[in-house]
């Protein structure tokens, strides 16, 4: 029978090497640049481009999800070996020098694997997060009712808002405001006026986005693309401009841009809740990602956009470095 000491041992040994592990991918990942959609388990990006991107995405895949397998044993472990000692000593039994030491040993293993294990995944969670940071960048909401009116806009984010403008109400999850047929905003908070409303986030998780359709463009083309294709989907040139001018800087230097406008990835973790409910709603969110050669992916359709009744437009954006 194989004893409770060998396997607490034998899981602070695996501990160890994942130790190693994560400090090998952590130098390799900061050479590397990886697959054009960040992987996140189940272990694979939709498009791997060739072994060095399969090698990336499992890896990163069995460093997410094998600690949270050795904490559990190591849980377990833990409990079955101190109840084993609490049982001896309340026990009649005497309790042998051999199987005492065995005992403690177990445990010591059990909480070596367990700490070690966490802090390693916790150090390559912040390091992720400080060279690969993600965040949804200013997204900007547009009302335009028919007639003066209260509104309240409520975004119930899976993040944190890192900036925002007029504030955000924690308590609310948003804004309530009085709208009017131009655009102009009138914000309840603090009585100011408004051309829309501004906040941007950093996302709980990290997003898997689909570049898997799209366009890829030349740095230099960025701008006359953005015009043409904002237009199509139903901006005005008013708030494509606006648009344009916030992103075009960060993409015109760009050998070549993988550019995505997502749908429910973007709306699933920054879901909008508006009372009274509009009558139409356009949110254009940007997903882009520098590139240095060109790449042939799946052109992307939009459904025709119709203005009618009250309308709310946000467009917003992120960089996939």
């Amino acid at each position: 029978m194989i004893k409770l000491v060998q396997v607490s041992k034998s899981l602070f040994k695996l501990s160890k090497l994942l130790f190693l592990f994560f400090i090998i991918f952590f130098i390799a990942d900061f050479f590397y640049e990886g697959p054009d959609c960040p992987p996140i388990p189940p272990f694979y990006c939709d498009r791997p481009e060739n072994i060095y991107d399969h090698l990336y995405d499992y890896s990163y895949g069995i460093l997410n999800l094998l600690p949270s397998l050795i904490i559990i044993v190591a849980v377990f472990l833990f409990i079955v070996s101190l109840f084993k000692y609490v049982m001896f000593f309340t026990s009649s039994k005497e309790l042998d020098l051999q199987k005492q030491s065995e005992i403690k040993k177990s445990i010591f293993y059990a909480v070596m694997a367990g700490c070690l294990t966490f802090s390693s995944w916790y150090v390559f969670q912040l390091a992720s997060e400080f060279f690969h940071p993600v965040y949804l960048a200013k997204p900007v909401i547009y009302l335009y009712p028919q007639q003066e009116q209260d509104i309240k806009v409520q975004l119930n984010y899976q993040g944190k808002i890192i900036a925002d403008y007029p504030e955000y109400d924690q308590k609310l999850k948003g804004w309530e405001v009085t709208a009017y047929p131009d655009g102009k905003i009138i914000n309840h908070a603090d009585h100011q006026e408004y051309s829309y409303l501004f906040w941007e986030g950093k996302p709980n998780q990290p997003i898997n986005w689909d570049l898997s359709q799209g366009f890829v463009v030349k740095g230099e083309d960025t701008r006359e693309f953005l015009q043409n294709t904002l237009s199509q989907m139903g901006l005005t040139p008013q708030e494509y401009n606006e648009f344009i001018v916030y992103w075009y800087p960060l993409m015109k230097n760009n050998p070549y841009n993988i550019i995505h406008f997502a749908g429910e990835q973007y709306t699933d973790i920054a879901p909008l809740t508006i009372t009274p409910q509009p009558d139409s709603v356009l949110r254009v969110f940007m997903v882009f990602k520098p590139s240095d050669k060109k790449v042939e992916i799946k052109p992307q359709i939009f459904p025709q956009f119709e203005r009618k009744g009250f309308t709310v437009v946000e467009w917003g954006g992120t960089e996939v470095k």
